[in-house]
């Protein structure tokens, strides 16, 4: 344990390793291997990754997604190649209304984010997880666009809503397109910065 890290820090960070692990062995199957190519055909398939999930016994310190060692050592080889994972935005799974239950946490909790989040979002991963996507104060939204957010991830049809967009409390001047997919463990929220074009659209809009 590194001085200075508790027992919660540390869990904290065990479960954020297993999550990415798990995430970067799904992008890199539908990859073939090649993560360049899966991007470009838009093949990551979120939310069969998402499936990945299982729920935990009473006390289990993970409740994200699994990774046996063959996934971790992916994981940790890909940490020495920076911008490998998810470079161009950020993923995040957050516990729905029908999953909470099962993940012992509620509606809008953060179970899972890529590595990244503190280069895209603003905040480092192990700040965000068993935050709540909905509350200020642990979510990495702006406050203004937190009720266009919780009404878009309350709706039984998510992709009527899609994309949203969102204004990121660290990061006042950028803004993402927040795509939500549901899956049976809650749901996956894929985050691309708007682009300059998508911008000046809003502006005019």
């Amino acid at each position: 344990m590194p001085p200075g890290e508790d027992a919660r820090e540390r869990e904290r960070r065990d479960r954020q390793l297993d999550a990415d692990a798990a995430l970067n062995d799904a992008f890199v199957a539908a990859a073939g291997s090649d993560d360049s190519a899966a991007r470009s055909r838009g093949d990551y398939g979120y939310a069969q990754n998402a499936k990945l999930m299982r729920d935990k016994p009473p006390g289990d310190r993970t409740r994200g997604l699994p990774a046996d060692e063959d996934a971790l050592a992916s994981y940790a080889r890909r940490v020495n190649r920076p911008g490998q994972i998810q470079s161009f935005g950020v993923v995040l799974l957050v516990a729905s209304e029908a999953s909470a239950a099962r993940c012992a946490a509620t509606a809008g909790t953060i179970l899972a984010a890529s590595t990244n989040c503190a280069e895209v979002l603003g905040v480092p991963c192990d700040e965000l997880l068993d935050g709540n996507v909905f509350e200020e104060g642990s979510t990495p939204f702006a406050a203004k666009s937190l009720p266009g957010l919780t009404r878009a991830l309350g709706s039984a049809d998510l992709a009527t809503n899609a994309p949203v967009i969102v204004a990121l409390a660290r990061k006042p001047d950028d803004k993402m397109y927040a795509i939500a997919h549901a899956t049976e463990e809650g749901i996956v929220i894929d985050l691309e910065p708007v682009d300059a074009d998508g911008d000046e659209m809003l502006e005019g809009a």
